[in-house]
């Protein structure tokens, strides 16, 4: 949604909410949301990036969004917060809208196809932020189980009908990703602080690198979070997965098992996902889902061979 198409009357108040006129207005391009993300100029020369969403568009999206005003809220808590997340610096909440806004320093996501020195700041930062003490948050945040448990389960709808989309593969080694899907309740137990949406359009910055739209962090192992970003990461160039992985350090910390499991039920959620039409508003998100999922299954017949 462009900033030109926002309520005029939602500007106004953005305008009185931040004292000051908006005297530029650049849409940000990437992502998935049917809101509005910009970052505005405002006369006097401060910066800010605003997301705002007409709720009655898309009732999944604002619950997403007011989740991570809360999440976001908690998280920038945080000693040393600032090094790993972006702070919310305030929310909007009228007129039947609602809109996040964050300072805006002018950092970028990382250029595409993944550099080397950008995956090396992605692993870097991921690694710091699987060491934040998160003794405050345990009856805050969710577990990684609770953030995924209910979206897990599509490898085995697809195995039982067999799908089209799992290709000719044979049938045990198909009862052995069903299993591990099976198992991976098991293996989502920790108290690491986890973002689990982890993109490029999700990260900004170099030098330090951090990471955008917290509407799903958990607790959980560190390996997670790495086995979530592999597939987008080698979809848009960087290391394959299982390379990713090892330059993490997460599978030095993590069984074979433990990876498959949460692999296996990823590439359920993704592929059963990416065969269901696109939802309105969200032009490509299923194609992007089903290219993730390819490449997750295949990293799935990798590991069953290892």
């Amino acid at each position: 949604m462009p900033w030109a198409t926002v309520d005029p009357l939602v500007r106004q108040d953005l305008e009185a909410n931040l004292g000051g006129q908006i005297v530029g207005a650049l849409d940000q391009r990437g992502g998935f949301s049917p809101a509005c993300a910009a970052r505005l100029e405002l006369s006097d020369g401060r910066r800010y990036f605003v997301k705002l969403l007409e709720v009655a568009v898309n009732a999944h999206a604002e619950a997403l969004y007011r989740e991570e005003a809360r999440c976001a809220q908690v998280l920038g808590g945080l000693p040393g917060a600032e090094r790993w997340s972006v702070p919310l610096l305030d929310t909007y909440d009228d007129r039947g809208w609602f809109g996040l806004l964050y300072p805006d320093a002018g950092e970028v996501t990382p250029p595409l196809p993944w550099r080397n020195d950008e995956v090396e700041a992605m692993l870097q930062l991921l690694g710091e932020l699987h060491q934040v003490d998160t003794s405050t948050l345990a009856d805050v945040l969710p577990s990684a189980w609770d953030r995924l448990g209910a979206s897990f389960g599509g490898m085995s709808k697809l195995i039982h009908q067999r799908h089209e989309v799992l290709g000719d593969v044979p049938v045990a080694l198909l009862e052995r990703f069903e299993a591990w899907e099976e198992a991976a309740a098991d293996h989502l137990v920790g108290t690491s602080l986890l973002h689990l949406d982890v993109r490029a359009d999700n990260l900004v910055g170099t030098a330090p690198m951090r990471l955008v739209d917290w509407a799903s962090p958990a607790l959980g192992p560190p390996f997670v979070d790495v086995v979530l970003a592999a597939p987008c990461v080698a979809l848009q160039g960087g290391p394959m997965p299982s390379a990713l992985l090892e330059r993490s350090g997460a599978s030095t910390h993590a069984s074979v098992d433990a990876i498959a499991s949460v692999a296996a039920g990823f590439c359920g959620l993704l592929l059963s996902r990416g065969i269901e039409p696109e939802p309105q508003g969200l032009p490509g998100l299923r194609r992007f889902q089903l290219a993730q999922g390819t490449v997750c299954f295949n990293w799935l017949v990798e590991l069953a061979g290892s």
